[in-house]
């Protein structure tokens, strides 16, 4: 029995013996934590050795689970070195602030497998290691903080941890439905942390976005009306007003892509404002080289067109584009007054081609109501255009009431539209925010210059306009030639004094010779106003690129940089600068082309919406005829107080705010 007892007590013994040895590292851990009235969460994570969220970044309840339940978290700014740059996978999804750290930032090329999904960096941006204040500095939100997010007009790092407090102030003032997972599109939640819009989407337009978004639910790819409507395009019959309610409920929009990227997205978003008007779903033919760029804009349904859809290489095809021209159709006697008691037929499909005022091929009676009637009974229309066709629609009578309730704000269409339906993937955003972080985000002020060549002997005269508009017009400094010149140290950020002003000045284009020469003008110099003056420029990529994905890409992240810049300069004639422009309702100044006899090198654009290059010279409507029955030519920006004509293409229109009663 003696025996028995001691074995108990030793082992008892033992026991303590044990738990003190394991928890004394926890009481030395734990002791300081409290002693300094640290949050549990704080102690916890040093305890478990988990990576803090963002730098300097405090714990509070609300966001103390994340610690546990995800090893690393969005906004953790994890840094990547060779061993790792080519380890990301589904559980750091793009966007989620990756900074790269010195061993590897210089050697973008030498990474098989670079951040960004192999979109390369060149020597501009080669100096990236020395901004200290990378990618991926993410700050945490809670409810605390959550509502101040529209008053940081440019936060450091992107990484931002999100949560359901989060979700109604990130969502654009309603644009967005509720329900959206973030993590599928970060650009969703995030873009306004970058550049806060004051244009408000009216509740009229709300309204139909969300019966929009029914009616793609309901119609969308694979759903009966869909199949049906497939089988009706399929038998190639025509459907009169008996079928048209019955077997084709639902009607569709085909969009088709043309030219580069600026020219697709304002087509795009003028595409989109025409089903809203028309009552039809909208399936866009994003090609192989546009299927990355965006995120899905409709919750639940795909606005992708499938690959064996029939009509998708309708566009491609010139004798099946003519064979089912809407063109041909309105010209011909399917327009004819049918007898009372027959039902008004129509074909399955038609194809509408609104390229470049291909109006010889499309007459422009496809902006006339008659016209408009007859297509509403079409259940398919496949449209290709690279314009900006919003400001006809407004023109149209049976659409001008329903576009003016949607869109008050003249100037505000395209800025809506483009912000709905097309937010970057989060591949593209990745590339658009560790690009601001590292090269803009510090500066005071962001000068977004946007340059078109199209003849290649004006690109030093051209350069001299730049130069001439950026001092004259967004207030640039100029050189000061009777201040010695800097040092290369002296003019480094960490030899900057707190009062130094930086200016950065993101420059897009083709060639590079524009950033090498503005760059080498100020380099190292002082300017009269004291500020330092830096260029970037993302790439150059020698010519434009179709059927080119990486290419669209470099495109797609420059015109959002050029959005989140606080002035912008941009090309005349050009619809890149169109689409930067109108994203980011940030009114530019225009570089006007040489050799055109203008005197200004630039002016400053009537509005942000995009110019309409090539509207119809007479819309030869009915209700337009005169007496002797010809169509009218009548300047229709004399009639109409919210069109105006482009500063950079006279013969274009586009929209204006007007601030009296139409």
């Amino acid at each position: 029995m003696e025996n028995q007892q001691g074995l108990v007590a030793s082992r008892r013994f033992l026991t303590a013996m044990a738990v003190c040895f394991i928890a004394l590292p926890v009481l030395v851990i734990l002791i300081p934590g409290i002693h300094q009235e640290s949050p549990i969460s704080d102690v916890l994570g040093r305890l478990y050795k988990l990576h803090p969220v963002g730098e300097g970044a405090a714990y509070n309840n609300s966001n103390a689970h994340h610690l546990v339940d995800d090893p690393q978290p969005v906004g953790q700014g994890v840094a990547l070195n060779e061993s790792n740059a080519h380890n990301l996978s589904d559980e750091q999804p793009g966007g989620q602030g990756v900074a790269h750290s010195n061993s590897n930032a210089h050697h973008p090329v030498d990474d098989p497998h670079p951040v960004g999904q192999g979109v390369a960096l060149n020597e501009s941006n080669a100096h990236l290691v020395d901004d200290p204040h990378a990618v991926g500095q993410g700050v945490a939100l809670n409810e605390s903080n959550a509502h101040n997010l529209s008053d940081v007009p440019h936060p450091v790092g992107q990484g931002v941890a999100h949560n359901d407090s989060n979700e109604h102030n990130l969502s654009d003032d309603g644009l967005f439905a509720p329900g959206f997972d973030e993590k599928s599109c970060l650009s969703r939640f995030q873009h306004r942390l970058y550049r806060k819009s004051e244009r408000k989407p009216s509740a009229y337009l709300l309204s139909k976005l969300r019966s929009y978004e029914h009616l793609h639910r309901r119609c969308g790819l694979y759903t009966d009306p869909y199949n049906r409507t497939l089988t009706v395009i399929r038998s190639g019959e025509d459907v009169d007003d008996t079928t048209t309610g019955s077997i084709t409920a639902c009607k569709y929009l085909i969009w088709h892509p043309v030219n580069g990227l600026g020219n697709r997205m304002i087509s795009l978003a003028s595409t989109f404002l025409y089903a809203l008007l028309t009552d039809r779903v909208l399936l866009a033919d994003l090609t192989q080289d546009m299927a990355d760029l965006f995120c899905e804009p409709f919750l639940g349904s795909p606005w992708i067109l499938p690959l064996e859809f029939p009509l998708r290489n309708l566009a491609r095809n010139g004798k099946l584009r003519f064979a089912h021209s809407a063109g041909k159709a309105l010209k011909n006697s399917t327009l004819k007054v049918t007898p009372p008691d027959s039902p008004a037929k129509a074909p399955p499909f038609l194809f509408i081609n609104l390229y470049q005022g291909k109006y010889a091929d499309e007459p422009s009676s496809f902006y006339c109501d008659e016209s408009q009637s007859f297509l509403r009974r079409v259940p398919c229309l496949s449209l290709l255009s690279d314009q900006y066709f919003v400001p006809s629609l407004f023109l149209i009578k049976s659409f001008k009431k329903e576009a003016i309730r949607l869109f008050p704000e003249k100037e505000a269409v395209y800025h809506h539209l483009v912000h709905y339906l097309m937010l970057p993937s989060n591949q593209a955003w990745e590339l658009i925010t560790r690009f601001y972080e590292a090269n803009l985000a510090k500066a005071d002020e962001r000068i977004g210059l946007q340059v078109r060549v199209f003849e290649e002997q004006f690109i030093p005269i051209l350069t001299d306009k730049i130069l001439t508009c950026l001092q004259n017009q967004t207030h640039l400094p100029k050189i000061d030639n009777k201040k010695p010149k800097l040092s290369s140290s002296s003019s480094s950020p960490r030899n900057q004094t707190p009062t130094t002003t930086t200016t950065a000045v993101l420059i897009t284009s083709l060639y590079p010779q524009f950033y090498q020469n503005l760059s080498t003008m100020y380099s190292n110099k002082q300017t009269v106003s004291g500020e330092v003056i830096k260029f970037y420029q993302p790439s150059h990529e020698g010519k434009q690129r179709f059927e080119d994905g990486e290419h669209n890409m470099k495109a797609l992240v420059e015109i959002y940089l050029l959005s989140m810049c606080e002035k912008l300069v941009i090309s005349a004639d050009s619809t890149f600068g169109y689409a930067a422009q109108g994203l980011g309702a940030n009114r530019a100044w225009i570089l006007l082309r040489p050799g055109y006899g203008f005197r200004d090198s630039c002016v400053r654009d009537l509005s942000v919406e995009p110019c309409f290059q090539w509207p119809p010279p007479s819309r030869n409507c009915i209700g337009d005829r005169n007496n002797s029955g010809s169509s009218r030519h009548d300047d229709v920006t004399e009639n109409v107080a919210y069109l105006k004509h482009c500063e950079d293409w006279k013969s274009g229109v586009k929209l204006v705010d007007v601030h009296e009663e139409l």
